[in-house]
């Protein structure tokens, strides 16, 4: 810790503590939105069915978040083995739901340096 004046300042490892405020940040993002998409299902028990068909169709925008997610993850290096804990399925499971529909189908991770002998798919 570092005096200035009257004020004490904290030397802090920026990089890190960016990345643990993101992962803070984004799992408290991730309970909020659970708690609201258990809210719309009471508001919507009491709804109209056009109503009920806009909270089934959140299903797509959910699955279509999950491949952009499971894409990011695979493009920044993590195995098919992190993507089938995360699910809680195995990674040949992982693999088979998702390696077609995202961006990086190779069983590599794609940022692996084995990927550039790899031929493209």
């Amino acid at each position: 810790m570092a005096t200035t004046g009257n004020h004490q300042q904290l030397n802090v490892n920026n990089p890190l503590t960016r990345n643990r405020m993101k992962r803070v940040e984004t799992s408290e993002w991730l309970g909020m939105l659970a708690r609201m998409i258990r809210a719309a299902g009471k508001r919507v028990a009491d709804a109209d069915e056009h109503e009920l068909a806009k909270l089934v169709a959140m299903r797509d925008e959910l699955e279509t978040a999950i491949k952009v997610a499971i894409d990011g993850q695979r493009r920044t290096g993590r195995s098919w083995d992190h993507v089938g804990r995360a699910l809680g399925i195995s990674r040949q499971g992982a693999f088979k739901r998702y390696g077609q529909s995202t961006g990086c189908a190779d069983p590599l991770p794609c940022s692996s340096p084995a990927r550039a002998d790899s031929p493209q798919r």
